[in-house]
């Protein structure tokens, strides 16, 4: 992950269920609306993108970090299950697995590592 002094820290426990997505919307919403007006948006989708992903293919506990700094935002999302998520080709005849893709076009930076008990997906917009 790029590292980076945080100005901001934000860190929190999600439920692994189907309000995480929007738990997370809200969390970033509230992190970023002052400092990153402009970025909110993505960001919410972006986070929405990961924890889904995080909460139908990893593993409890999910943790949410988000982190500003004077150049923009971090978001990283933490499961307990150690397989890396991969890009899928787009097929049209479905209506998901289209959120890494999204996360690739529209972060500045982003990436997948392993943890000590499990995986960390995270993203940058600046």
């Amino acid at each position: 992950m790029v590292s980076r002094a945080p100005v901001t820290h934000v860190e929190q426990v999600l439920a692994a269920d189907r309000c995480a997505p929007s738990t997370a919307r809200e969390s970033v919403r509230a992190a970023c609306a002052a400092p990153f007006a402009h970025l909110v948006d993505d960001a919410m989708l972006l986070v929405s993108e990961v924890v889904t992903n995080a909460v139908k293919h990893g593993n409890a506990p999910i943790r949410l970090q988000i982190d500003l700094d004077r150049s923009g935002i971090v978001v990283a999302v933490d499961d307990a299950n150690p397989t890396l998520p991969r890009t899928r080709r787009i097929d049209h005849r479905r209506h998901s697995g289209r959120g890494l893709l999204l996360v690739q076009h529209l972060a500045t930076d982003w990436g997948v590592r392993r943890t000590r008990n499990g995986k960390q997906v995270w993203f940058r917009l600046a």
